[in-house]
């Protein structure tokens, strides 16, 4: 029996013929997930090189195979590029276009956020407005999807009967999308829609007028799935900084693993609460590991970008997936100093470094106490007074 894919959309994957020659582009879990999926059916074009723009990573093997610059693309004439990452889909197909090769004829995308990670996401965010009392009444806006709006159609479909709830979904890329052409996602839609019962019993409402709530949210045009509904809004390209909504519009503003790839923090955390009504809620959960470290190549470690300079950092994220380097105590800081009441303040994880480890780190950030350089990850809940 096959392994279910999670960071790959196999209908996205084309039907190569044996022995067409492939780069995959994205040296991390899609391209591993892939590589043994054709392992496991055989007959499976020749992959020839992984390419990742992350420079620390180049020179690297991936699975045997080398890792290297997409500059050097051209030297590898290969028939088709697969790109298998997610969060940097957007600027790697913008690049490879530069290149001169077309999308569909010459590269795919074929990344995808795992399912269980929005579900998780959607039961946290559901249980966590349930306790607080903060279920939004008017409009909610998650910013951040990645292309997949279960939890914005589950909010919907959970609210009591003749609320008039909206919900805006804020992303800096299209992710590929058709919208509102959901086909290539129809069957994680479904696996939200088969937790709705249970979701609904947990906040005393009908499982029956959730599940008809959430059907109306989707229609069927020759064969494809829509999601549409004037309850729904898909907002891009607009970045945290930035929130296309106006001044005190939103309940709720939500987001899963995007605060840390922000450029401007403080100016994403001021807009949070510019678009809050008085008496709404922030739920923010924050990845704030070096991300490099979930990789499958090299040997970073949670911690690693700490051992660079602010200019270092900006050239090794030069042409990746920017991520900046903020730790939990910090966006607690922040959603503080904009005057946020910290409902709840949460680290999700610990690592301890080896004292050889932290004596590598740069000077900006030996200043902290061992609490702090080992806190990684967080959840904030934050009221808006």
């Amino acid at each position: 029996m096959d392994t279910p894919l999670e960071w790959i959309n196999v209908r996205a994957v084309p039907d190569a013929a044996p022995g067409t020659r492939v780069a995959l582009f994205g040296a991390g879990n899609g391209s591993r997930e892939l590589l043994r999926h054709w392992a496991g059916k055989g007959g499976s074009p020749e992959v020839v090189a992984v390419l990742d723009n992350n420079p620390t990573l180049q020179g690297h093997r991936f699975q045997s195979l080398p890792i290297m610059d997409p500059a050097r693309l051209p030297e590898l004439d290969v028939q088709l590029v697969i790109v298998t990452t997610v969060s940097g889909a957007g600027p790697v197909s913008e690049q490879l276009q530069t290149m001169g090769l077309r999308q569909e004829r010459d590269f795919v995308l074929v990344g995808r956020y795992p399912t269980a990670g929005c579900i998780a996401n959607l039961r946290s965010v559901v249980r966590l407005l349930d306790q607080y009392g903060k279920w939004p009444e008017q409009s909610f806006l998650h910013v951040g999807p990645g292309g997949f709006f279960g939890l914005e159609c589950a909010l919907l479909a959970l609210s009591p009967e003749n609320a008039e709830l909206r919900g805006v979904a804020v992303d800096a890329y299209a992710f590929d999308m058709h919208w509102p052409d959901v086909t290539l996602l129809e069957d994680r839609y479904a696996q939200v829609r088969d937790l709705l019962p249970e979701l609904a019993r947990e906040l005393h409402v009908s499982p029956k007028a959730a599940l008809e709530r959430w059907d109306a949210l989707f229609t069927r045009q020759a064969g494809r799935l829509l999601l549409e509904s004037n309850q729904l809004k898909f907002a891009f390209p607009h970045r945290f900084s930035c929130l296309p909504e106006p001044d005190g519009s939103q309940d709720v503003v939500c987001s899963f693993a995007v605060l840390e790839h922000v450029r401007a923090p403080e100016r994403a955390v001021a807009e949070t609460r510019r678009i809050l009504r008085p008496g709404g809620v922030a739920v923010m959960q924050v990845t704030t590991q070096d991300h490099r470290s979930f990789g499958v190549a090299g040997d970073h470690t949670p911690i690693s970008y700490r051992r660079h300079s602010e200019e270092e950092w900006e050239t090794i994220t030069a042409n990746t997936f920017y991520q900046n380097r903020l730790a939990p105590f910090q966006w607690r800081e922040l959603f503080e100093a904009q005057g946020f009441r910290m409902l709840e303040y949460r680290v999700l994880k610990q690592y301890v470094a080896p004292k050889q480890e932290l004596d590598e780190l740069h000077p900006d950030f030996r200043g902290w106490s061992r609490e702090q350089q080992q806190e990684m990850d967080c959840l904030i809940v934050a009221a808006r007074d």
